[in-house]
């Protein structure tokens, strides 16, 4: 009867973990691993949590995991899966040693730290390589605090049970893995001082719906659930991942959804709310808000760009969720006159998008310094004129004096356009005083709406005195209309 009791008890405990047992297949264990893939040497676990390990072994057979000091026992599951929760640890960098065994296999893992993890998560941007990149292929890493990075999605291994290597940054391998991610940890490292773990999970050309449970999108999106692709995000990556505390998320996706802003921000909350049922349910996370892109237009054209970045910017309503501009992100040396440039989905410059991520997260979660992204709060109609006011804009507002075609020979600023009540929009003027903007056109006596920045392929000219660039916007709430930029055709 009390085998009986305790088999009852066991179902129980493995119907409440159906994103582990989704993940085994078959009835042979063997060949599973007895860990799952990102638990390895050199790993970096998240400090002052419980710490979660779990893996594959016979049905009901015992676990033995000896750490930091202690031996902890579990049985394995009827599906062949097991999980302990260690207790929270201190930072620390002196090396670790962790082994779990079974009946069968016995697994040592080696140079353990304790620090701060952080996910870094998209598309193709966010997984491009050191190596690939134009400002970080010919530069090593300088942090003399550990940070190590492993790769669990594309080229890391399918699966929770594949294989995955964590990497130390004075490695050369380094190179191998994500520029932003790598950049972020190390400023981040060097200045909080404590090791930085780096959790890469990114898939070239997957939209948000890849990263979401098909159950789990609403109905009216149901349609969509037959385009997602085969190979899907969530399946091959998050599914068998079901818990992974972390200090925070970098999240650099969108290029595969700019098409569709309407519906983003529905989306976001979904996967917003299920990374944190596996990081924290207060986990922090940074958005970047997708670069310049495509051919220079005419700013007074609508934009489908513009608006999916404005829906990125309504995803910080969600909570704790923060972003950075990155318009004026752009190679250096280029002339950004419209129809001169064409800005690629894969920029090779990444460098300052890490740095200013690290710049978000010190100010967000470890209070160093004051990063706040400016933005308008408080539209004004005086007239002929609109007054624009900006918060979080620090010591006050200027131009940014390097940036090709900033301002006019009058020093008005470009990159305005405002529009009457007919909702046709016409370049403007603009000019700086204190913390607000003016904006006016002699072709708009009665103005209704500005827009600033308002075009696929724009380049930031207003920035804070601590250099922090004014992300694009728009006062007015009107529907999309054509002509818009070609790069949305």
């Amino acid at each position: 009867m009390a085998l009986l009791i305790l088999q009852f008890f066991l179902a129980l405990i493995a119907l409440a973990l159906p994103l582990r047992t989704a993940s085994v297949e078959g009835d042979s264990y063997k060949d599973y691993p007895l860990l799952a893939k990102h638990f390895g040497d050199h790993m970096i676990l998240q400090r002052d949590r419980p710490i979660p390990l779990w893996g594959c072994a016979r049905p009901q057979e015992t676990i033995s995991v000896s750490a930091f000091g202690h031996l902890y026992k579990t049985r394995a599951s009827q599906e062949g899966t097991w999980e302990i929760k260690l207790p929270s640890q201190r930072a620390s960098i002196k090396p670790e040693q962790v082994t779990v065994q079974s009946e069968e296999k016995r697994l040592a893992l080696d140079d353990i730290l304790i620090g701060d993890v952080f996910l870094c998560a998209g598309q193709s941007n966010i997984l491009m390589a050191r190596k690939d990149t134009k400002d970080c292929a010919a530069t090593k890493m300088q942090s003399s605090v550990p940070l190590r990075i492993v790769n669990i999605g594309f080229g890391g291994g399918a699966g929770p049970y594949g294989t995955a290597k964590w990497t130390d940054g004075r490695d050369k391998a380094i190179d191998n893995y994500s520029a932003v991610g790598t950049v972020f940890a190390e400023k981040l490292a060097a200045d909080i001082k404590i090791p930085v773990g780096i959790v890469q999970c990114a898939v070239g050309g997957t939209a948000i719906r890849d990263w979401i449970d098909p159950l789990r999108l609403p109905e009216d999106l149901a349609q969509d659930r037959r385009k997602m692709r085969s190979t899907n995000a969530y399946k091959t990556y998050l599914q068998g991942l079901p818990s992974l505390p972390a200090r925070g998320m970098i999240w650099y996706q969108g290029e595969s959804d700019f098409k569709q802003p309407e519906t983003y921000l529905r989306l976001f909350t979904i996967f917003a709310r299920d990374m944190r049922c596996r990081m924290g349910e207060d986990t922090p996370i940074f958005i970047v808000q997708l670069p310049a892109l495509g051919q220079s237009e005419p700013y007074y054209y609508d934009s489908l760009m513009a608006r999916f970045r404005e829906a990125q910017t309504k995803c910080q309503s969600v909570g704790r969720c923060y972003y950075i501009s990155t318009l004026d992100v752009v190679p250096p040396g280029s002339d950004y006159e419209p129809g001169h440039w064409i800005a690629p989905v894969h920029l090779p410059y990444k460098r300052e998008i890490g740095e200013k991520l690290a710049n978000l997260a010190l100010s967000k979660i470890y209070d160093i310094g004051k990063t706040e992204t400016p933005q308008p709060y408080q539209i004004t109609i005086l007239k002929e004129m609109v007054e624009i006011s900006i918060s979080g804009c620090g010591r006050g507002l200027k131009i940014h004096t390097t940036a090709s075609g900033a301002a006019d020979k009058d020093n008005n600023i470009v990159g305005f356009t405002i529009a009457g009540r007919d909702r046709r929009f016409h370049l403007a003027k603009a000019r700086i005083v204190g913390n607000d903007i003016i904006v006016h056109s002699d072709d708009v006596p009665e103005p209704a709406a500005v827009r600033y920045l308002w075009a696929d392929n724009a380049q930031g000219s207003i920035y804070t005195a601590d250099g922090l660039a004014l992300p694009p916007f728009r006062t007015d709430t009107w529907l999309l209309t054509k002509p818009y930029a070609r790069y949305g055709n």
